[in-house]
């Protein structure tokens, strides 16, 4: 985003700033309301506008806010709900990107050519009725005949055989991945994020939840070098009541693989 743009969405001064941030509030509550409400099939675009959705309405009513005023004239909550958005819908794409490296690794496999990457894709929805790509599946299959030996196999081993990559935290590594918007927008700490981890997963022994020494948990590591998160708390900052802010709203946050697949959020 260039800096004049953010400063623009920052600092709004105008009924007519409101009325653009309000119409992309209305672009991902129209999302929500057709994977909700009308039970629509949805893939990681249509879930992560519906996601945002929910968790910026949630974060904004944890923090005393009515999303409504930003739709009526309140151009600085509409600009922040509009920043909010776009943030809690990066952190599901994000997530997205990193499951299917995990369920398909030849997709993003550096050392093959970009067709054998579509191929591997296509050969792991084959059959899933729940995807959204069937009129890219098809054009493929009519064009099976331009495809290598090599490519071809690629399309079988995955429609027939795919073996995902080792995945030892997935239900950790998705709250983590999902939740960090909180993280980040409040400085969270790693200690604090550990310490929320032990509440979120009360069974869960061993790395990543750990200490390094006294003052670095492993899950510090473990979110910078495998998850790619980072946050801009110092290690020896306190919170005011010795709790996160938003430690509540972060811990509902779901955690299922299988149910975000589907949905990609908590309650209804």
């Amino acid at each position: 985003m260039s800096g004049a743009l953010e400063k623009k969405i920052v600092h709004p001064d105008s009924y007519r700033d409101c009325q653009r941030y309000a119409a992309e509030l209305v672009w991902f509550t129209e999302a929500y309301e057709r994977i909700f409400k009308d039970g629509a099939r949805w893939g990681a675009i249509e879930g992560s506008k519906a996601f945002a959705f929910i968790w910026t309405v949630k974060e904004a009513n944890a923090l005393g806010k009515n999303p409504q005023r930003a739709m009526i004239g309140d151009p600085v909550l509409a600009a922040e709900l509009f920043l909010r958005l776009r943030r809690w819908r990066r952190a599901f794409l994000e997530w997205y990107v990193f499951l299917m490296k995990k369920e398909c690794p030849a997709m993003f496999d550096e050392t093959a050519t970009q067709r054998a990457r579509e191929a591997a894709e296509l050969g792991l929805c084959l059959g899933d009725k729940t995807e959204r790509r069937t009129d890219r599946l098809i054009e493929f299959i009519k064009r099976a005949g331009e495809l290598s030996e090599h490519e071809h196999r690629v399309f079988l081993k995955t429609a027939l055989n795919n073996k995902p990559a080792d995945w030892r935290h997935p239900e950790l590594d998705t709250w983590l991945m999902l939740m960090w918007p909180i993280v980040e927008r409040f400085k969270w700490t790693y200690r604090d994020v550990l310490e929320a981890a032990l509440q979120k997963f009360p069974g869960h022994r061993g790395y990543p939840l750990g200490m390094l020494d006294r003052d670095h948990p492993e899950i510090g590591q473990h979110c910078r070098d495998v998850l790619g998160l980072r946050t801009a708390g110092k290690a020896r900052r306190q919170h005011r009541h010795g709790e996160a802010p938003l430690l509540g709203l972060a811990l509902e946050i779901e955690t299922q693989v299988d149910v975000l697949r589907r949905f990609g959020f908590v309650d209804r």
